[in-house]
């Protein structure tokens, strides 16, 4: 048990330090830290990025504990778009973005 709850912390971290590891621009292109998995020799660089509308997908009790109010959890999809630098190599990275809205009075 203990070995899966360090592996799952491990890929977290993993995870979160590749997403922070770029985050210099160069006119707009983003460069990625890591190398291209096909050739072994570029560089992925994010080329664009796209985000989608925020949309409801539930809603939690009021944060300011107004009785009968609920506030709206809110998501949106973003995608990042890579390619490398020597063989063109494409790849993209999809991940999601929450907010919770009081939206009420």
């Amino acid at each position: 048990m203990k070995r899966v709850i360090s592996c799952l912390v491990g890929t977290i971290l993993l995870l979160s330090s590749i997403s922070f590891s770029s985050l210099a621009t160069n006119g707009g292109i983003q460069t990625c830290a890591s190398l291209c998995g096909d050739c072994n020799r570029g560089e992925m660089v994010q080329t664009s990025i796209e985000r989608s509308s925020w949309y409801s997908v539930g809603y939690i009790p009021c944060s300011y504990n107004k009785p009968n109010y609920n506030d709206t959890i809110k998501r949106r999809t973003i995608t990042a778009v890579y390619e490398c630098t020597y063989c063109h190599r494409g790849e993209s990275n999809t991940h999601y973005e929450e907010e919770v809205v009081h939206d009420h009075p």
